[in-house]
């Protein structure tokens, strides 16, 4: 079995050795990871593996389940158990830039980690969620003017933010729960003026149909897998919508040019992405951060299947 690929890692009970698919295991050379739970699903370890390859860097890339109490143990001994960074996915983006020694601009504007490092004797945070997403809607050559991004957790802010850096005047952040509403707004009241201005958090559990929404805006999902979207999605809105982009991957018509109904909704889209783009993206940025050298992008797209 390659380094890079297959198997899932977690903390044994003592916290101070690992177990692989239920056996104990010990790394042969230091690792990155990416850590979630669950995270046997995630392309990390594919297209990170094969950017490791690809530059000869002696390290592998695994895949680390890990709960609450776990990701704070992999802060503590993560070093002394071979981990030298790691990349955080859901549910843990939040709770990882609490547990950070540092936080970079990005990480602590969206308040959420996706990317860990060791520096200076302690773990640094990072969130490439954020210029990842960016670099998907700028390079998508269409003007980004109106946004709406589904999910209030660490990929929504990110998302949020995000669209504003690609140049949207306004983006509305859509969740279903009070308590998640108002925790967004006390977010909001951190951003700097000109970005809090241009950030709105509509009442929860309302339908995308009524926003006032500008023909052709941009529509980010950032819900986890699974999420029932039923209400948000219906009724469809009157207006066409100019891009879904869904953070996840799998759900569906990936290219562009997939004018389909967005979620099965009947929603009138011109172009719908899946989230590989977005994991490439942010997934090199976060090899930069680690390396200080840019990956070969070419292996990475076709790790995840991407045309060029």
């Amino acid at each position: 079995m390659d380094g890079t690929e297959g198997g899932v890692l977690r903390l044994a009970p003592d916290g101070a050795s690992w177990r692989r698919d239920g056996r104990p295991w010990a790394p042969s050379r230091p690792f990155y990871a990416v850590v979630g739970d669950p995270v046997g699903h995630s392309l990390s370890p594919r297209f990170q593996g094969a950017a490791l390859r690809a530059a000869g860097l002696a390290f592998d890339y695994l895949a680390v389940e890990a709960g609450p109490r776990e990701l704070a143990a992999l802060h503590e001994r993560g070093r002394d158990l071979g981990l030298r960074g790691w990349n955080v996915t859901t549910p843990h983006k939040a709770a990882a830039a609490a547990l950070c020694a540092r936080l970079t601009a990005d990480a602590a504007a969206v308040a959420a980690v996706n990317t860990v490092r060791w520096r200076a004797g302690g773990w640094e945070g990072h969130n490439t969620d954020l210029g990842g997403i960016a670099a998907v809607l700028t390079g998508l050559g269409f003007p980004v003017r109106d946004a709406v991004v589904i999910g209030a957790g660490g990929a929504g802010r990110a998302a949020a933010l995000a669209c504003l850096r690609a140049g949207a005047r306004r983006v509305r952040i859509m969740t279903r729960s009070a308590r998640t509403a108002a925790g967004l707004r006390r977010w909001r009241e951190s951003l700097p003026t000109a970005a809090a201005d241009r950030t709105e958090v509509p009442p929860p559990g309302r339908p995308l149909s009524s926003l006032d929404l500008l023909p052709d805006a941009v529509v980010v999902d950032a819900t986890p897998p699974g999420a029932d979207l039923a209400g948000v999605l219906t009724p469809p809105p009157a207006v066409p919508l100019g891009l879904w982009l869904d953070l996840n991957y799998g759900r569906g018509d990936p290219e562009p040019g997939a004018a389909a109904a967005a979620a099965g909704a009947g929603i009138d889209v011109a172009r719908r992405l899946d989230g590989r783009r977005v994991l490439l993206e942010q997934g090199a940025l976060a090899f930069a951060w680690w390396f200080g050298r840019a990956p070969d992008r070419a292996a990475m797209a076709a790790a995840l299947e991407l045309p060029r």
